[in-house]
């Protein structure tokens, strides 16, 4: 779920995702795998934060397979029933996207630029993130309103 949210990236990407591209010296996650043909929903290479680090670092140490998501060593295909159970369970209504539009509009209210969180998300341009995301968070142009003040 860490992974989801701190790297925003979409859950069929994270799924597929291998620790060959997972690279820490670096702090850079690659969701391209080789040989994917781009498609509208661009995949990226993101920076991996100070918080999902130790994460993604202990998880490594317990490998059992290529796969970052795996499960007996076997990578999971689809997650979309166990988050719908584990959000039943909880009594918040979330699904696998959720972690990437709660991050998104996390990133924004700490006053990340729309056209900074397209590149990060693989927005094509910062229409779609501005239509997706930014509207959730107003907070972000709270610089705008206080940069009209009163004049002497």
């Amino acid at each position: 779920m860490m992974l989801g949210l701190y790297s925003m990236a979409r859950p069929t990407a994270i799924l597929q995702l291998e620790w060959d591209r997972v690279d820490f010296h670096r702090k850079q996650i690659d969701f391209t795998p080789p040989g994917h043909i781009r498609t509208t929903k661009r995949r990226t290479v993101v920076s991996i934060s100070d918080d999902l680090l130790p994460l993604l670092e202990a998880a490594y140490s317990q490998r059992t397979s290529a796969y970052v998501i795996e499960r007996a060593g076997e990578p999971i295909k689809c997650i979309k029933k166990a988050f719908q159970a584990a959000s039943e369970r909880s009594g918040v209504h979330a699904t696998p996207y959720t972690l990437r539009h709660t991050g998104a509009v996390w990133a924004a209210e700490a006053g990340v630029s729309m056209a900074e969180l397209a590149q990060f998300m693989g927005h094509d341009d910062d229409r779609t993130t501005q239509k997706h995301y930014a509207r959730f968070s107003p907070e972000h142009l709270r610089g705008v309103a206080n940069a009209i003040r009163r004049r002497p």
